[in-house]
């Protein structure tokens, strides 16, 4: 090997032991990271490679929300009932979830528990359940990302309006908390800095597909180099603190519903419906509807919004119907809406 070649930092190191002792037995693939460091790249580029990573994991974030709702709930029974059910359907699937230690922290703690022992500190309160939750993960094994912190904290100023010097200090602190997981006794993970891999793909896709002990088609890793790139414009706006989902069901005269909710968190969404270009209505999204709750859309189903005490003289055969979440600039599914009388 030339020296140039030995001493070039491809972005990429294996921490624990070697993967042949994982590579033929079921296995979760836990992706870690802080909040904007680059899990999105890495979970998706999993997913490109055939690597299940959820039923509700969708691009550009890939993050699996049926498995962070349950974690959501604070209740380990959901938590275990999406567990069992990847591991009945697939030998390895992967999860990747930003801070998941900080995530984790209240899974099977009642207020009063936490009330009663305040002396407790949060980093060991959080670290306590994350260990109880990769207890329940059949071999797991840890592909952890790594990105500039000022690029990640510069980032959380434009994309969600945080404090620049502030979230500095918040990230150190979380790659302080993510330093003490790796260095645990067998801890088996894979480092990786995102700046440098984009740089260096067949060289990450090897040591990813060798770490992870994948076999993907010529199809898949094809797909899975032209998914990383430097420039991910999809992803930022996907990223979005505003980012909503949801969809128009149904318009008549007399009601229009549908759903909304955030991308990432569960705060109620106001919703603003307008008829031919005009506002003529705002509401919030806080109806229980069963199906969002058994589809696991919301983890309560109260995300529902109707549309009552509207003009409905407004609506005419052939009217342009759009709902959107306020703080979003896009419109929900099935939207444009066209109303036939």
């Amino acid at each position: 090997m030339e020296i140039h070649e030995r001493y070039k930092n491809t972005g990429v190191y294996a921490v624990g032991e070697d993967p042949s002792r994982w590579v033929h037995k079921p296995r979760t693939i836990l992706v870690l990271g802080v909040a904007r460091s680059g899990t999105s790249v890495i979970s998706g580029t999993l997913h490109h490679l055939g690597v299940f990573t959820g039923d509700l994991s969708k691009e550009p974030v890939y993050e699996d929300v049926r498995l962070s709702n349950a974690i959501k709930t604070t209740n380990w029974t959901n938590v275990e009932k999406v567990i069992r059910d990847y591991d009945k359907r697939y030998p390895l699937w992967a999860y990747k979830r930003p801070n998941i230690v900080q995530a984790t922290q209240q899974l099977g703690r009642s207020g009063q528990m936490l009330r009663q022992f305040p002396l407790l500190s949060s980093s060991r309160l959080a670290l306590s359940s994350f260990n109880k939750f990769i207890a329940r993960l059949r071999n797991p094994i840890f592909v952890v990302t790594f990105k500039d912190l000022f690029a990640i904290s510069n980032r959380n100023r434009i994309s969600m309006n945080f404090d620049l010097l502030d979230n500095l200090s918040t990230v150190w602190r979380q790659y302080g908390r993510l330093l003490q997981l790796i260095r645990r006794p067998g801890f088996n993970g894979l480092l990786v800095s995102v700046d440098r891999v984009i740089y260096h793909k067949e060289t990450f896709l090897s040591d990813l597909i060798s770490f992870c002990g994948l076999t993907p088609t010529p199809d898949q890793l094809s797909k899975a180099r032209v998914f990383i790139t430097s420039n991910p414009e999809h992803y930022l706006d996907e990223a979005r603190t505003s980012k909503s989902i949801g969809y128009l069901d149904e318009v008549s005269a007399n009601c229009i519903h549908g759903w909304a909710r955030y991308l990432d968190n569960e705060r109620v969404a106001t919703v603003v419906l307008s008829i031919d270009g005009r506002e003529v209505a705002r509401t919030e999204a806080n109806v229980f509807r069963q199906d969002l709750f058994d589809n696991e859309q919301h983890s309560t189903g109260k995300c529902a919004f109707r549309f009552q005490n509207f003009d409905g003289s407004l609506l005419r055969s052939g009217s342009e119907v759009r709902v959107r979440v306020t703080e979003d600039v896009k419109d929900l599914g099935n939207c444009p809406h066209t109303y036939v009388s």
